[in-house]
Parts: structure tokens; sequence; C-alpha cells
């Protein structure tokens, strides 16, 4: 799962000079990560699951139009695998979800 990171800005962040025309932060490298309230949490969750329930329901489509080839039993795994593959990136594509 995917969060955004908030980071904060503190104007107590300092700068050094090295004295050869070079400066560097002192936190540079290192995270300084903000507070979410529990509403924003709760918003960026549903989003994804959202978003996962979509692709469930398109793997679920990819499966139903991929099986109904009539040499659906005669084809292996390997095959039903990459049919099922080839038929999901295409509805994804469709419906421009990533």
């Amino acid at each position: 799962m995917n969060y955004d990171r908030f980071y904060n800005d503190d104007e107590d962040r300092e700068v050094y000079d090295d004295g050869y025309g070079d400066s560097y932060d002192e936190f540079e490298g290192h995270e300084t990560i903000g507070y979410l309230n529990s509403q924003e949490i709760i918003s960026v969750i549903n989003a994804d699951l959202a978003q996962k329930e979509m692709k469930l329901e398109l793997l679920e489509k990819a499966i139903k139009i991929a099986s109904s080839s009539w040499f659906w039993r005669f084809k292996s795994e390997e095959k039903k695998l990459d049919a099922i593959i080839r038929m999901y990136f295409a509805l994804r594509e469709l419906t421009e979800i990533e």
C-alpha cells in the first residue's frame, strides 16, 4: 500500500557552509515525516480498497472471458494463465486502471 508522506519544513533547519562554496543541509538524506489525521488515513485506505476492488473485478471478467473459449478445456495450465493475463491487461488498458 502506498501512502503519501508529508514532510516538515521546519524553519530551525540549519544549512552549513564548508568554506569551499558548498553547503549542506543537516537533515539531508533523512526524512522528517509529519502526522496524518485519522480522516485522511481513512480516505487513503478507502481509495486503495476501491482500486483493488476494481482490479479484482477486472480479473474476474478476464477469467470469465478467457474461459469462455471452446478450446479452454484442452489448454495447458500455462496457456490458460497466459490467456487470462493477456485478457486482464487488455481490459485494464480499456478501462485505464493503473
